[in-house]
């Protein structure tokens, strides 16, 4: 099962699986916010560790460092509250050119 959040400015991740958070980010630098709410969803697996995996482009993969986690205004956290977050990277390969075919075909409806 795959779950999105109902708000667009949700902003802890971008789904959810039974195995993993998931967040994309065409960038480098994509800090991790909302402490309350990356707490709530850290209770949904085990040993109340979020597994997030970003999801980033193929060339910016091997250079994606591990993510600051902030409050939902942007804000330092204090150390105490921090909830603990089980962070990897996945580089998805953007850009692929194909070639365009080099035969002809009929259209066929």
């Amino acid at each position: 099962m795959y779950y999105v959040p109902l708000s667009k400015d949700f902003s802890a991740v971008d789904a959810l699986t039974k195995e993993r958070a998931l967040q994309y980010s065409v960038i480098d630098k994509h800090p991790i916010k909302g402490i309350h709410t990356i707490s709530r969803l850290a209770n949904l697996y085990p040993n109340d560790k979020l597994p997030l995996l970003f999801i980033v482009p193929d060339c910016i993969a091997d250079e994606f460092k591990k993510q600051p986690i902030l409050t939902a205004h942007g804000k330092a956290p204090k150390s105490s509250t921090i909830p603990f977050i089980h962070q990897w990277v996945a580089g998805l390969p953007l850009g692929v050119y194909i070639s365009p075919p080099t035969k002809e075909y009929p259209n066929v409806y």
